[in-house]
C-alpha cells in the first residue's frame, strides 16, 4: 500500500501591501521588540479582553497576522521598525520628561529622525488596519487603505496599487510635499454633486 503523498508547498495568498499572491508570514503588527522588556517566564503578558467567551490568550511574541504580509513587503518596514526600537528602547535615558498636573505627562527626545518615525507609526496604524486580529478591528483607514475591489481589478495587470500613505511617501521621496486633505476632498465632491442636481 503507498503512502499517501503530503503536499508541503506553502499557501500563497495575496499580500496585502504588494497585491502578489505570495507565500505570507508571521508579521507583527507592533515589532516584536516591543514585547521583549514585557517577558517574564513565571507571569508571560496575555492577550484579555471583556468580551465574554473570549479567555486570556498568551502573546509571549506580541500578536502577529499571518494573512497580511510577504517576506519582501515586511522587509520594506525593517528600517522604520529598527529605528523605532532602538529611539524609544535603547534610548530613553537621554529623554526628559515633560510634567502636567503634577504627573509626568510625556517624555522630550533631545534629537530623532521625524521622517523614520512618523513612518514607523503610520506604517504600525497601516498593518493594524489591515490586519485580521480581533484585537484591531477597529482600526481602519478609509480611503488611505486600497479596497480589496482594487487589488482583484488590478490582478494580472502590469499595475502597482498605492494608498494614501504608499503615495505620500513616494512624492515626498521625489520632493513634492503634499497632503490629503479628507475635509476639503469631501467639501469638492459635495460642491460638484451639488452642481449637477441643478443642471439635472
Amino acid at each position: 500500500m503507498n503512502a499517501k503523498k503530503i503536499d508541503l508547498t506553502p499557501l500563497r495568498h495575496t499580500c496585502k501591501y504588494c497585491g502578489q499572491e505570495k507565500k505570507l508570514i508571521d508579521a507583527h503588527i507592533i515589532p516584536e521588540a516591543f514585547f521583549r522588556p514585557l517577558l517574564n517566564e513565571k507571569d508571560p503578558p496575555q492577550l484579555m479582553t471583556n468580551i465574554g467567551g473570549i479567555f486570556p490568550k498568551r502573546v509571549r511574541k506580541g500578536i502577529y497576522d499571518k494573512t497580511i504580509l510577504c517576506r519582501e513587503c515586511e522587509d520594506n518596514f525593517a528600517p522604520w521598525d529598527d529605528y523605532a526600537q532602538s529611539l524609544l528602547l535603547q534610548r530613553l535615558k537621554d529623554t526628559r520628561a515633560l510634567w502636567h498636573g503634577g504627573e509626568i505627562a510625556g517624555l522630550a527626545f533631545p534629537n530623532y529622525d521625524y521622517t523614520k518615525l512618523k513612518l514607523f507609526f503610520i506604517s504600525v496604524l497601516w498593518r493594524a488596519s489591515v490586519s485580521t486580529q480581533r484585537f484591531y478591528e477597529k482600526i481602519q483607514l478609509g480611503p488611505f487603505e486600497p479596497c480589496p475591489d482594487a487589488y482583484e481589478f488590478a490582478k494580472g495587470k502590469p499595475l502597482t496599487l498605492l494608498n494614501g500613505s504608499n503615495l505620500l511617501h513616494l512624492l515626498e521621496k521625489h520632493s513634492y510635499k503634499a497632503i490629503i486633505d479628507l475635509k476639503a476632498a469631501r467639501k469638492i465632491l459635495s460642491e460638484k454633486e451639488r452642481k449637477k442636481e441643478l443642471k439635472a
